[in-house]
């Protein structure tokens, strides 16, 4: 059952060679948050951005 629809807007945000990882998770997001902004980061290894960059992080946040 899909979630209600609020008008929220989610960024998933996932680093590059975790497409495999993150199919199911994508998927689920596509089908039931149809919203969601999906970005593939470049250089960061899984949950690698907010400690090895926190400047791209802040920008990230910033750009919300």
């Amino acid at each position: 059952m899909p979630a209600p629809d609020t008008g929220a807007y989610i960024h998933y945000w996932y680093a590059e060679g975790e497409e495999k990882e993150r199919r199911p998770d994508i998927r689920y997001m596509k089908e039931h948050f149809p919203n969601t902004e999906f970005r593939v980061l470049t250089s960061i290894g899984h949950a690698g951005l907010a400690v090895k960059k926190p400047e791209l992080f802040a920008s990230l946040i910033r750009e919300l």
